[in-house]
């Protein structure tokens, strides 16, 4: 499982994932584990199965929204609908990650709100997804030996330190799971969205030889 921080204020929003992604066969390359919506200015950021993200991604692209309160309204449906189409591939790509282990941040613009808004959806188990509104930070994960989480809207430096030293711990925790590459960091307004690319901070996802590979089912991210 990787990493995605959030941050919400009134006014804007800040989400921040890393790059690295695990194969079904132990290797390591890039993914993106944050994806938006531009016609919605939305961010839809996840960990857990690669191929959970793609299919939710794919069904939120066509469900005939522009905002983020109609998303948050059909989310529950639609990621029932990416749980049972992957039930249906579970057989096929024997996938080493499970289908039912995943988180997902919905990030935008409320109207009914009147500012920024997140929602973080989470399943470990076949019992389905349970619901989070986040009003201030959320970090995914965070071990309760760091102690308490840090509070406030950070700048986004700070928040690439947060989530850099977030990353290190992890990896000395979890040396096997996809924790690295590079961190990808969105800011968002009502009317606009930002991504930026930082510089790497591990290099396994990296150090993969160029070229194309077969589309890798079932990754965890």
């Amino acid at each position: 499982m990787s990493l995605f921080n959030v941050w919400v204020s009134p006014t804007k929003a800040m989400v921040i994932v890393d790059t690295e992604v695990k194969a079904q066969d132990g290797r390591y390359f890039e993914g993106s584990k944050m994806l938006t919506l531009p016609h919605a200015n939305i961010v839809v950021a996840a960990r857990g199965n690669t191929l959970f993200l793609s299919t939710l991604f794919s069904l939120l692209h066509v469900a005939q929204c522009t905002r983020c309160d109609d998303f948050e309204a059909l989310m529950f449906s639609a990621l029932k609908t990416t749980t049972d189409q992957l039930k249906t591939l579970e057989q096929t790509f024997a996938f080493k990650h499970s289908i039912y282990d995943n988180e997902v941040a919905l990030v935008g613009y409320s109207h009914y709100y009147g500012g920024m808004h997140c929602v973080a959806y989470e399943s470990r188990d076949e019992t389905g997804f349970t619901a989070q509104e986040i009003s201030d930070a959320y970090y995914a994960p965070w071990d309760e030996s760091w102690g308490p989480a840090p509070t406030g809207f950070p700048t986004p430096g700070i928040a690439r330190a947060i989530a850099s030293e977030q990353m290190a711990d992890l990896l000395q925790m979890h040396p096997d799971k996809p924790f690295g590459g590079r961190l990808l960091l969105a800011e968002l307004t009502r009317e606009d969205i930002k991504v930026c690319t930082g510089s790497p901070l591990t290099g396994r996802a990296l150090n993969q030889p160029p070229g194309p590979r077969i589309w890798e089912a079932g990754a965890a991210l």
